[in-house]
């Protein structure tokens, strides 16, 4: 497990390295801002338009998400799940990888944003899936994905 603080290592970094490397990739993240998505969305097309699945479930609560950021993932082909439920707030923070015989995993404080990718105070871990839970995460994902919600 490594610890991602954007001081000894940039999440930037390893979500593009995390993203070069898979054919599926999903993202659960509270916000989604112009400026969490400007910097890796070449690599998010790229993962697209090699045959790979990126999917996005993210919440308009507190009006922080940016319609345009989500709208300039949905035009290079990202699926979208917004989150809407009155009684719940959304409010994870992963990152799933799915590569080649290995997964890989960021659960943090980050959203996508700039502050969170470069230069913000964050605290994430990186780990594979030779962690014995990391299916939990996904399967997490997956339910709420194909809830109603």
């Amino acid at each position: 497990m490594i610890l991602l603080n954007n001081n000894d290592r940039k999440l930037i970094d390893t979500l593009t390295n995390c993203l070069r490397s898979c054919y599926e990739c999903r993202m659960a993240v509270a916000y989604v801002r112009n400026s969490g998505i400007n910097p890796i969305i070449d690599d998010i097309e790229q993962v697209i338009k090699t045959g790979g699945k990126v999917k996005l479930l993210t919440s308009n609560q507190m009006g922080i998400t940016e319609p345009e950021a989500i709208e300039s993932l949905l035009d290079i082909g990202v699926e979208v799940k917004i989150f809407i439920n009155a009684k719940r707030t959304f409010h994870p923070k992963a990152y799933i990888f799915n590569g080649s015989g290995k997964s890989e995993y960021i659960i943090g404080s980050s959203n996508l944003s700039r502050s969170a990718l470069i230069d913000g105070i964050e605290w994430n871990l990186y780990f594979d899936n030779l962690n014995h839970n990391s299916s939990l995460i996904e399967s997490e994902f997956d339910r709420i994905w194909y809830s109603n919600e």
